[in-house]
């Protein structure tokens, strides 16, 4: 028995076996466009639960603020194994 796929394909007209392809990428462009957007909504739900916990501070000029500078600590081999010696 073969799958509905083939069995319409085989009564399919050459016209619509050419336009088959482009609907599918039509329908494929719409679910990433959907996905997309719900990865937006997602990321903005994230976001907002974050900055919940947030406090705005606003700084005028003049005040106070402590700047701490720490200088790179370099941990990490200087020669590597895919380096060239």
């Amino acid at each position: 028995m073969s799958s509905l796929r083939i069995a319409l394909a085989t009564k399919m007209t050459k016209e619509d076996k050419n336009r088959l392809p482009l609907q599918e990428l039509e329908a494929q462009d719409e679910r990433r466009l959907q996905t997309q957007q719900r990865i937006e909504l997602y990321q903005a739900r994230i976001s907002k639960a974050f900055n919940k916990k947030i406090k705005e501070r606003v700084f005028q000029k003049g005040d106070l603020v402590l700047a701490v500078r720490r200088p790179m600590v370099m941990t990490h081999k200087t020669k590597g194994k895919f380096q060239l010696k």
